[in-house]
């Protein structure tokens, strides 16, 4: 019921601003509910160490893949196919910045890149993949096929440890919001914002800035500040070009 033009400015981190669109798009909600009580998230701790969630049971914000755990858990299962000059940190920016966190990704019926766009860099019309020019593999297309190989290994690992990087609450969100959309809003229960401004834009994917789209219907209601050089969200390879 949040009305923007009767209430003033809404101030959210993005966390928070996540946890608004979750629980005001239709269908079935991303987060578990912050309510949950201590014994409730210690059941639901020892059913996903068993094997027992599913998506339905949805996530907690500590299952986040961030690069700490993505080193420690779940790059050592990518070697091979990745090689020994391929470094983690690298290898997660690609996967987060360029195949599943990228415009063309979220754009996708996938949700992510397809092998073929990657590898050769060419869509199926034959032109240029523009998201490789966000890849430090750009330049080689071997080195592409390995990381898209160890891609594949990672999507798996998420799946069984019930683990989400910081592509998929866009992605869910997005999805849900072009099936429940009416012709009246792009998200029904939500008044258009009037205007919104980014600070510290440097630290979104462009997936997490596509889905801000919905929220105000004027393009000249966005506004968006930052430095590149003070980038401290790791995966993310972040170009104020993209923006345009």
């Amino acid at each position: 019921d949040f009305d923007p033009a009767a209430t003033g400015p809404l101030v959210l981190d993005f966390a928070s601003f996540l946890r608004l669109l979750d629980a005001t798009v239709g269908g079935q909600q991303f987060f578990r509910p912050l309510h949950a009580t201590n014994a409730q998230a210690a059941m639901y701790r020892r059913r996903a160490a068993a094997g027992q969630v599913c998506h339905a049971d949805g996530f907690h914000e500590d299952d986040e893949i961030n690069y700490d755990f993505f080193l420690k858990n779940v790059s050592p299962k990518l070697y091979p196919p990745l090689a020994p000059e391929d470094p983690p940190y690298i290898v997660f920016k690609e996967f987060l910045t360029v195949l599943s966190g990228s415009l063309r990704a979220a754009r996708s019926p996938t949700g992510t890149l397809t092998r073929d766009e990657y590898v050769s860099g060419k869509t199926c019309s034959g032109e240029p993949v523009t998201e490789l020019k966000d890849s430090m593999f750009f330049n080689d297309s071997n080195a592409r096929l390995r990381v898209w190989d160890a891609f594949e290994r990672y999507r798996d690992v998420k799946r069984k440890l019930h683990r989400y990087d910081q592509t998929d609450p866009p992605r869910d969100f997005l999805h849900r919001i072009r099936t429940f959309r009416s012709n009246e809003a792009a998200i029904p229960g939500m008044k258009p914002f009037m205007a919104m401004l980014n600070d510290e834009t440097q630290d979104l994917l462009p997936i997490q800035i596509a889905l801000q789209r919905y929220l105000c219907e004027e393009r000249s209601g966005f506004a968006f500040a930052g430095d590149t050089a003070q980038t401290i969200a790791q995966g993310v390879e972040f170009r104020f070009a993209s923006l345009r």
